[in-house]
């Protein structure tokens, strides 16, 4: 390809789309004209929306670009489902008239040309050159437009802390309803392997709370953008999150498919999630607020003490002047891998080398660390203890709910999720003037390595074979003695092992087999086609449908292997 003229031609085409509500529309509606970076105009007709609730009797003109990606030397248009193909104005500058076989286009007109080709090569000409295009449509799935403060996600991307503001527009799957439409405060990196990754997860803050996912119930400030990179059937953690949901499991997120396309270049299908917060996930007693109330002043202005390296007996907590009379709760704690021990603000390891986070509060205090680490070390030591109880006579059932633990596991080990009582395992504990004072499961998250997803062994188990039990055999990361992790301390005790045999028979079984192999083949075909864009976009290898049989033969083989271990 004559790089010069691609220079005048290709570098400069890009297209303007046209949403449609009904062809009315484009008749009713003034034509706006947009300059993008002296590029192209660009607008499209969605359905509008006043403070985040939408309205069908009010249409807007917002104005937006999609760029084409070059891919090895085809270039590639892929637009959500909102945009009509059969409208499309196409914008470009080049030194000679452009053709699509023997009729010329005109630079920012509409055009049919493009009508029924989905996916189709079409070739462009242009003084002897031609130039290869293809245009791909997306499912029906909602759509999250971002577009930077500056532009480009290069601040962003230098540090998974940088923080930069934004403009976001989300529409519904219907390509009509605009959920939300305006500022936010910002936009920023999230995760910890799979931000290392070339496709990466994000998080977004809200400058208020809005239901992102358009189902009147979920009104949050605080969202996740999951990338699902590592799993080709990108599907594992869609159907995990609503699988605990319809499980009935404490605080289960709630997700939904997106096309993301982020300062006007389509990123991929991506899975928009409620984030793991106290105030919006789990309804507990915010100990931080109370705290700062006390002080009157934020609590990270005060010292950061303690240990940052990891080590048995470590705590990292901030010497935070008052304490409110009552700390024995809220608190959100995340058993963590021994390597990311220095992440969070505040932090404790158990003797046995357990490092966990406090999700709430984010800055503890000294007293607040002292509780907390004691109550858990004492938990943890009953747990431990071949009779179930510690030196002080204790048995593990004072300090955790056993059932909302035990239906965890059950979870944990049918989807064979590799992280199970290791990392992204969550505890909680509310004030003991609300509640029992118990630590309790939840939420379940982040499912992406599940379902046969691991291609090691890992503690001795082939994660691979769904015919072997890993939530009862795993170990505490990074602890040279092998220790075994929370679940697999707990199995040791009869009175665990047997209620959760029973959870499996009565909750858990009756409710599987059919209904989640019909639910991944819904979702396997809810996606078909933003699958196909989103593995021209990364390049992936393996045909979306190979790679969602996987997870189907996992899951029949899972349920009758646990069928017959418990039953």
């Amino acid at each position: 390809m004559n790089r010069e003229k691609y220079t005048l031609f290709a570098i400069f085409l890009v297209v303007g789309l046209i949403f449609l509500v009904t062809i009315n529309l484009l008749t009713e509606t003034e034509t706006q004209e947009y300059e993008v970076d002296g590029t192209g105009i660009v607008s499209f007709y969605v359905q509008s929306a006043s403070s985040g609730r939408s309205s069908r009797n009010r249409h807007d003109i917002a104005p937006y670009m999609i760029r084409w990606l070059e891919i090895d030397d085809i270039h590639y248009l892929m637009i959500p489902n909102s945009a009509d193909i059969n409208q499309l104005t196409i914008h470009f500058r080049a030194s000679a008239p452009v053709f699509l076989g023997d009729v010329q286009l005109t630079s920012g007109e509409y055009t049919d040309l493009f009508a029924n080709r989905n996916g189709e090569p079409i070739v462009l000409t242009s003084d002897g050159y031609s130039y290869e295009v293809i245009i791909m449509e997306s499912s029906e799935i909602a759509t999250l437009f971002i577009q930077t403060e500056s532009g480009h996600l290069e601040g962003v991307h230098a540090s998974r802390r940088n923080r930069e503001g934004a403009q976001i527009l989300m529409i519904d799957e219907d390509g009509q309803t605009v959920l939300y439409e305006g500022d936010i405060d910002h936009i920023h990196g999230r995760g910890n392997f799979t931000w290392t990754r070339d496709k990466r997860p994000y998080s977004l803050r809200l400058p208020h709370a809005t239901d992102l996912l358009g189902i009147g119930d979920a009104s949050h400030r605080h969202w996740a953008l999951l990338a699902d990179y590592l799993d080709y059937s990108r599907l594992r953690n869609t159907i995990s999150h609503r699988l605990a949901e319809e499980l009935g499991l404490k605080a289960a997120v709630r997700v939904r498919p997106v096309d993301l396309y982020i300062n006007n270049e389509y990123m991929g299908l991506y899975l928009l999630t409620e984030r793991v917060r106290i105030d919006t996930i789990i309804p507990l007693t915010d100990l931080e607020a109370i705290t700062r109330r006390v002080n009157q002043r934020p609590l990270s202005e005060f010292e950061q003490v303690g240990d940052m390296d990891f080590a048995p007996g470590a705590r990292r907590y901030f010497d935070i002047l008052r304490d409110p009379p009552d700390i024995t709760g809220g608190y959100l704690l995340e058993w963590q891998l021994s390597v990311r021990h220095g992440n969070d603000p505040s932090a404790f390891v158990t003797d046995r080398g357990q490092s966990v986070m406090l999700g709430a509060p984010t800055h503890a205090s000294r007293a607040q660390m002292e509780y907390i680490s004691t109550f858990v070390q004492e938990m943890e030591d009953a747990i431990y203890s071949p009779t179930g109880y510690n030196d002080l006579g204790r048995h593990f059932t004072e300090y955790i709910d056993l059932r909302s633990i035990a239906e965890m596991y059950v979870f944990q080990e049918f989807i064979m999720n590799l992280d199970a009582g290791i990392t992204s395992f969550f505890l909680y504990k509310e004030s003991d003037l609300v509640s029992d004072g118990l630590l309790r499961a939840a939420p379940p998250w982040d499912f992406d390595v599940t379902f046969g997803n691991y291609s090691f062994v890992r503690d001795g188990v082939d994660l691979r074979n769904p015919e072997l039990f890993w939530a009862n055999q795993g170990r505490i990361h990074g602890n040279s003695d092998h220790t075994p992790h929370i679940l697999t301390a707990l199995w040791q005790h009869e009175q665990f092992r047997e209620l959760s045999m029973e959870i499996w028979r009565e909750e858990f079984a009756p409710i599987l087999t059919e209904s989640l192999i019909e639910m991944v083949r819904e979702y396997e075909a809810n996606i078909k086609y933003s699958a196909q864009m989103e593995w021209v976009r990364w390049d992936v290898e393996m045909p979306h449908h190979e790679a969602v049989d996987i997870v189907v033969d996992f899951i029949r083989r899972r349920i009758d292997f646990l069928n017959e271990q418990w039953n």
